[in-house]
């Protein structure tokens, strides 16, 4: 690992090794979103600025589903009519 260069966000000084970043650079060595943005606010290379964070994500506000339930109502049944008993048949 190499050092090359140093931030001091207090007093917003930048101290980067220009050659040594452009050497590591052309080797395929990435810069974060962060670092690309800080070399070019102090304009250290001329890219592009890329996003460095993503806003969160509001979280879903469900509405709770309320089940309602009709009360239950009794229906009075009717008492069967009675049928009329008939007199049995007499067997000889």
């Amino acid at each position: 690992m190499e050092l090359l260069g140093t931030y001091n966000p207090h007093e917003k000084v930048l101290n980067v090794k220009k050659d040594r970043l452009e050497y590591w650079v052309s080797k395929g060595a990435q810069t974060s979103p962060t670092v690309n943005n800080l070399l070019v606010n102090h304009k250290i290379w001329d890219r592009p600025k890329v996003q460095s964070w993503k806003p969160k994500a509001k979280p879903k506000v469900e509405v709770p589903v309320v089940k309602t339930v009709a009360p239950k109502v009794e229906v009075p049944q009717e008492e069967p009519t009675p049928v009329e008993a008939q007199p049995e048949p007499a067997v000889s």
